[in-house]
C-alpha cells in the first residue's frame, strides 16, 4: 500500500477538526475556504484553531492562530503564546489577519516533524518558529518546589515559561492513553494555563471547565505513561496546570 500522500493526510486532518467540534462551524469554515491555510495542517486546543507547516508534533509556531473572545467575535495571537495581533469581529475578517502575516514562501504542510522540516531544502527560505525546547533540552523547575515565598501568578508564569521551551516526548505522539490522545490533553491543558498567564491569572468559565476535565483525564493517563521522558514532561504538565486550577477559585466573563 503507498504512503498517503501530504494532501490526504492534510484532508483528513481537517475533517478530524470539523468532526471534533472543538473550533465553531463558522470558523471552521472560513478557514477552510480560503486556500491558503487549507493546504497547511491544523490542530485545536480549547476552542483555538491553529495551522502547522509541518504533519507532526510538536507543530511549528510561525502562523498566528484565533479564538473566540470572551466577549464575542475572535481574538488572533501569535505566532508564539505571548504575542497578540488583535480582535476580530467575524471569522472571515480573523482568516484575513492570518492570512496576512503568513510566513514566506509558506506552502503545503511538510510531512513530518518541525526537526525535519527545519533541514529540508523544500522548505524555501522563509524562518522556521518551533517551540524552543524542541531543538534544545531545558531544566526544569521542580516539583517540590511548590509556591515557595512568591505570588501564584509569578510561580506559575515561571513554569509556564520552562514548560514551553520542553521538547514534546516523541514516543507518546500520536498515542492515546485513558481513551486521550496525549498530543491534544498536551495542548488542552498548555492553552489554559497560557490563557490563565496572558490575562494575568484570570480564566473565563469555559476554559476553567475544560482546565478541570483535562486535569481529571491526565490523572487518569498518567499510570500509564512508561516512557521516563514522557512521565516527567507530563508530571510538570499536571503540576502547572494543578496549580493554575488551585489559583483560580473563581471564573471571570
Amino acid at each position: 500500500m503507498d504512503a498517503p500522500r501530504g494532501q490526504d493526510i492534510v484532508e483528513a486532518r481537517w475533517h478530524a477538526v470539523r468532526e471534533d467540534g472543538r473550533v465553531h462551524d463558522e470558523l471552521f469554515h472560513a478557514a477552510y475556504q480560503e486556500p491558503r491555510l487549507r493546504q497547511l495542517f491544523p490542530w485545536t486546543g480549547t476552542g483555538e484553531l491553529h495551522f502547522s507547516r509541518c504533519t507532526e508534533p510538536r507543530w511549528t509556531w510561525d502562523i498566528p492562530y484565533v479564538q473566540p473572545a470572551s466577549g464575542g467575535g475572535y481574538w488572533v495571537s501569535g505566532p508564539l503564546r505571548n504575542e497578540s495581533v488583535g480582535p476580530a469581529a467575524t471569522a472571515k475578517e480573523a482568516v484575513a489577519m492570518i492570512v496576512e502575516r503568513l510566513p514566506l514562501s509558506c506552502g503545503p504542510a511538510f510531512i513530518g516533524t518541525p526537526e525535519e522540516l527545519e533541514i529540508n531544502p523544500r522548505r524555501g527560505p522563509s524562518s522556521l518558529a518551533v517551540a524552543p525546547g524542541a531543538l534544545q533540552l531545558h531544566q526544569f523547575v521542580t516539583e517540590d518546589e511548590g509556591m515557595s515565598d512568591d505570588s501564584d501568578f509569578e510561580v506559575i508564569s515561571r513554569l509556564w515559561q520552562e514548560f514551553w521551551v520542553a521538547p514534546f516526548p516523541a514516543r507518546l505522539r500520536g498515542v492515546e492513553l485513558a481513551g486521550q490522545d496525549m498530543v491534544l490533553l498536551d495542548a488542552d491543558l498548555a492553552g489554559c494555563v497560557s490563557t490563565w498567564v496572558n490575562n494575568g491569572g484570570e480564566l473565563d468559565a469555559w476554559r476553567l471547565g475544560i482546565l478541570g476535565e483535562c486535569l481529571t483525564a491526565l490523572e487518569e493517563a498518567l499510570p500509564q505513561i512508561t516512557d521516563a521522558e514522557g512521565l516527567d514532561y507530563y508530571r510538570r504538565l499536571h503540576h502547572m496546570s494543578r496549580l493554575t486550577l488551585m489559583a483560580t477559585p473563581q471564573a471571570t466573563g
